[in-house]
């Protein structure tokens, strides 16, 4: 490894998904270059793989909310299961047994997008009416 590669390394390690023309311009080397390394250094096990790091829940900075669905009728866990699969936001959903006929924790980037997903939800005419209530704090993970 020469400071070329501790180079191409160092901008990786900051955007793995950097294309390789961007890479070069940076380096002020030609793009074929910055591939050739690039397959080099994982070849040779300098890069052993390119993974996908997820965010700690603790530290989510957007909308979460606690969000329970009262259903019209008898509604089954599998037809629930269904109405929420395709839903974007849904961090876990749970039937209960109570008032409510399931509990579901939302994110959102923020009150707005929040309020499109409770709305998506209520539009199925399987639902009768949801109760939400805004995370303000995580007291335990």
């Amino acid at each position: 490894m020469d400071s070329v590669d501790e180079a191409i390394l160092d901008l990786l390690s900051t955007d793995a998904r950097m294309p390789f023309s961007e890479i070069a311009r940076r380096i002020g080397r030609s793009t074929s270059l910055a591939k050739r390394r690039v397959e080099a250094m994982l070849a040779s096990g300098v890069i052993p793989s390119f993974t996908i790091a997820r965010r700690d829940p603790a530290t989510f900075d957007g909308t979460e909310a606690v969000v329970e669905i009262f259903c019209r009728g008898n509604v089954s866990t599998t037809e629930l299961r269904s109405l929420l699969a395709g839903l974007h936001g849904v961090v876990t959903a749970v039937s209960v047994a109570g008032a409510a006929d399931a509990v579901v924790i939302l994110r959102a980037a923020d009150n707005e997008a929040l309020g499109n997903i409770v709305e998506t939800l209520r539009s199925s005419n399987r639902i009768e009416r949801t109760r939400t209530s805004i995370v303000l704090d995580r007291l335990m993970s």
